[in-house]
């Protein structure tokens, strides 16, 4: 027997088979959900069908009744408020001792999240969320959170519950994952690129604040249009930030190489030495490539001292350490930029893969499981969906509903899980006749049963991965809609900054090319990540 039905085998021993039987009360929750479900409906039908009318609404901080004329999206709301609270809330609180802590902490956060978001959308629209709050460290901070970043934020807790929160079920198995992890140093390496990128996108522009053009100068606003990234002085002279960046980012990858092929490298002395030849060769190379080959340079030239925020040479300006990575053609930092860019790219992967993963996951284990006519079907809607392109699907879309983020997101959420859900059947089709499934049927336990508690966490590791290889695809999609200036032009996309840093290509080099580069870092990032994900989580290679 193979060491992961083993241990399959074994956490079914473990199973209280005498919990199987559903409770009784779920079909008196059915029943109260579907009075509901008919009251919301049947208010929607009155108020936008017979009689526009308005329905009261109560402002529990203000003590008074306000009347509101409700919307379809109003009523949407409310039919997910009550799937929520009968499908969700109310299951978690009638076995609260036996679910797991980080499904409590989800479902009490989850609550506070929606009356936060419903007291915003009713009470405060278009009042700012956040106006003139003050924050230790940061000043004060003005933020009107829009629909879409409620979304992300609710995408980030389901993340952080459901998928970072499964490390600490079994914490022998993340100490396996964890020492595999570190025998594959590519994997780490691109899991800590992934963590920047993550860590930048969300709270990134609250350390750097956001791109703004001018800034204030002894009690007047100026702005610096097209100042080079910072100077650094290195053996080989005055080199930008950006170049010696690069440099080190090139080096560091000829040493993992080496690292991993090269047995003396991974000595002390050997790896000392070899940082340093390896690191003082590419810095030559780069450095010579990038002034002498491609003709950039660490400064730019200006018409007056005065358009110079850093120091003025005799080659011209050198940026200043206030805008590290220098700034674009209306004097807005590159850094800050690159943050916000990180932010919306951000946004459409986490988003888009909380779509997925659930649809993916739930359409293949069901299909999978279930076989014969429903595999069938379902198989074949998959491969006339998947014959839909989602990014065309997208421009026709944006002409009939306007360009927006969420429409972006929406889309290719909805039209792009079918590969997951492939990979998931096949898993469930090998797995439907497992060992620990036919000892759990003979247990008596029945097919719901046996697919949410025996199927679904075997094929979870599947859907996962191959989410994660899908996450650079969604970004890549996202920015070269930016790029072709097909979304929305109140959101700075990473796409939409580097078509504007290419009008001005080659004078100012370091705008489209630190984009650039840190765009396709993201994306490679997160393939190495899929590949390391899959190698780390296979179960088959379980010791």
């Amino acid at each position: 027997m193979a060491t992961g039905d083993r241990r399959e085998l074994a956490a079914f021993e473990r199973v209280d088979w005498e919990r199987v039987e559903e409770p009784d009360d779920v079909s008196v929750r059915r029943g109260a959900f579907a009075t509901v479900l008919a009251a919301i409906l049947g208010v929607f039908a009155y108020t936008n069908v017979v009689d526009s009318g308005r329905v009261p609404t109560v402002d529990v901080l203000a003590g008074t009744v306000r009347w509101i004329e409700p919307t379809a999206l109003d009523f949407a709301y409310l039919v997910l408020a009550a799937c929520f609270v009968f499908a969700f809330a109310l299951p978690v609180v009638e076995n609260w001792r036996r679910v797991a802590i980080r499904t409590k902490v989800f479902a009490v956060l989850s609550t506070v999240l929606a009356v936060a978001f419903a007291y915003d959308y009713y009470y405060l629209a278009p009042t700012p969320t956040f106006d003139s709050v003050e924050i230790p460290y940061y000043g004060y901070l003005y933020w009107d959170v829009y629909g879409v970043e409620w979304v992300f934020v609710f995408s980030l807790l389901v993340f952080a519950c459901f998928v970072l929160g499964r490390l600490f079920d079994d914490l022998d198995r993340t100490r396996l994952y964890l020492r595999r992890l570190k025998d594959h140093p590519t994997g780490a390496v691109a899991l800590a690129y992934v963590a920047f990128f993550v860590l930048g996108g969300a709270f990134g522009n609250a350390v750097v604040g956001m791109p703004t053009t001018f800034k204030e100068v002894e009690g007047s606003y100026e702005t610096y249009v097209h100042q080079p990234p910072a100077p650094v002085s290195t053996p080989f002279g005055t080199t930008d930030l950006f170049t010696l960046l690069l440099a080190l980012a090139i080096a560091f990858g000829i040493v993992l190489a080496l690292y991993n092929r090269v047995e003396r490298v991974r000595e002390p002395l050997g790896l000392a030495a070899t940082v340093v030849a390896v690191g003082l060769a590419t810095l030559f190379a780069v450095r010579f490539a990038m002034y002498e080959f491609l003709e950039f340079g660490p400064t730019i030239g200006v018409a007056e001292s005065s358009h110079c925020a850093g120091t003025m040479v005799e080659s011209g300006c050198l940026g200043s350490w206030e805008n590290p990575l220098g700034t674009n053609y209306v004097g807005k930092s590159l850094l800050a930029l690159l943050f916000v860019g990180f932010r919306v790219s951000l946004e459409v992967a986490l988003i888009t893969s909380m779509i997925m993963l659930p649809i993916a996951t739930l359409v293949g284990t069901f299909a999978g499981y279930t076989g014969g006519l429903v595999d069938d079907t379902i198989t074949g809607y998959i491969d006339i969906q998947q014959t839909i392109p989602a990014f065309v699907a997208y421009i026709v879309l944006s002409y009939v509903f306007g360009r927006s983020l969420f429409l972006l997101i929406l889309v290719f959420g909805l039209l792009s899980w079918g590969g997951a859900a492939r990979l998931v059947r096949s898993e469930v089709v090998q797995r439907r006749e497992a060992e620990f499934v036919t000892a759990a049927r003979s247990a008596g336990a029945d097919d719901r049963r046996i697919m949410r508690k025996h199927i679904l966490p075997n094929v979870s590791n599947t859907v996962l991965t191959s989410v994660t290889r899908r996450i650079p695809l969604l970004i890549l999609a996202e920015a070269a809609i930016a790029y072709l200036s097909l979304n929305d032009i109140m959101v700075i996309s990473l796409g939409e900054s580097i078509a504007n840093g290419l009008n001005n290509f080659p004078n100012a080099w370091w705008v489209s090319s630190e984009l650039t580069l840190a765009l396709a870092l993201v994306v490679l990032a997160f393939s190495l990540l899929g590949d390391a994900l899959r190698d780390v989580l296979d179960p088959r290679g379980d010791a």
